[in-house]
This record gives structure tokens, C-alpha cells and sequence, in this order.
């Protein structure tokens, strides 16, 4: 059977993370200059679950014929791939060099 256990988690899990990225794409965020971080964060951040999702219609595009050592391999450096942007994303959102300094009560050294 084509769509057993493992294909019906890969094809929820791919759904999932693609619903994600799109959402996160579809909040508005106005273009403001105090609003660059967010902006910035939000796209990295939905790149991250769009770039996740990618393996998973790989496999299930491919019909489930390909070999799943290979695919395994491909999804543990893609999920690295994507842990780095999720650091990426919380080192833009709380970088202290960043944040204005009246906001958050603490003066920037020059």
C-alpha cells in the first residue's frame, strides 16, 4: 500500500510545515524602521519551515520509491539546515546591539 503510516506522517508533516511558513507569511508587519528586526525574523523564520517541508514532498512526489536511508539523510540536513535558522532568527529578534536603548532601560556603550 502507497500510503502506509509513514507516508500518512510525511504527507501531515509536510502540509503542516508549508501552512506554517505561509501564515507566518501572510501577517502583516507594517515597514517601519522599528519594525526591521521583525520583518527580517519573520522571513528567516518561514524560509526555515518551507525549507523543512521540502523532503517531505520530495518523498512523497517521488511515490514513495526512493530509498529511505537517502531521504533520511536528506531530512537530518535539512532539520540542521533549519536549526541554524531558527538561531538565525532569535539572534535578529534579541541582538542588544539592536534594540533601542530607551525601550528597554539600558544605555549602549559607545
Amino acid at each position: 500500500m502507497w500510503l502506509d503510516f509513514y507516508m500518512f506522517l510525511t504527507l501531515a508533516s509536510g502540509i503542516a510545515l508549508a501552512v506554517w511558513g505561509w501564515q507566518l507569511c501572510s501577517i502583516h508587519i507594517p515597514h517601519r524602521e522599528d519594525t526591521h528586526r521583525l520583518r527580517t525574523a519573520r522571513a528567516i523564520l518561514a524560509a526555515s519551515y518551507f525549507i523543512l517541508a521540502i523532503p517531505a514532498f520530495c518523498e512523497l512526489f517521488n511515490g514513495g520509491e526512493a530509498d529511505r536511508k537517502i531521504i533520511a539523510v536528506f531530512t537530518i540536513a535539512v532539520a540542521a539546515y533549519q536549526s541554524l535558522l531558527f538561531t538565525v532568527t532569535l539572534l535578529t529578534l534579541f541582538n542588544r546591539c539592536m534594540l533601542p536603548a530607551t525601550e528597554y532601560g539600558y544605555k549602549q556603550e559607545s
